[in-house]
């Protein structure tokens, strides 16, 4: 019974798009200010939600990627995993670009 989040911050190995269908709800109608997840974008857990899945979900419920956050990196130099921020499009229209972070 959570009216409203102002952040939720996930970092759940793998199973993000699970979350993200359980707060479909609050996603479409913009209860969740900011979201906060860990992104992959190399294959690490099973059956783990992929960058471009989250990107889409989030895209399609008005959310806008804001940034990306402690990037890793692997042995070659390619990215590995980071932080990624998203805003709902009410948070992003009324934020201070200058200074959310």
């Amino acid at each position: 019974n959570i009216a409203r989040v102002h952040l939720l911050k996930l970092d759940i190995q793998g199973a993000e798009k699970l979350a993200l269908a359980g707060a479909r709800p609050m996603l479409e109608s913009a209860d969740i200010d900011c979201i906060y997840l860990e992104v992959h974008f190399s294959q690490v857990y099973t059956e783990q939600t992929t960058f471009g899945e989250i990107e889409t979900v989030l895209k399609n419920h008005g959310y806008h990627l804001y940034g990306f956050y402690e990037l890793t990196r692997e042995g070659n130099g390619c990215l590995d995993f980071c932080n990624a921020l998203y805003l709902s499009s009410p948070r992003y229209r009324s934020t201070d670009q200058h200074y959310l972070f």
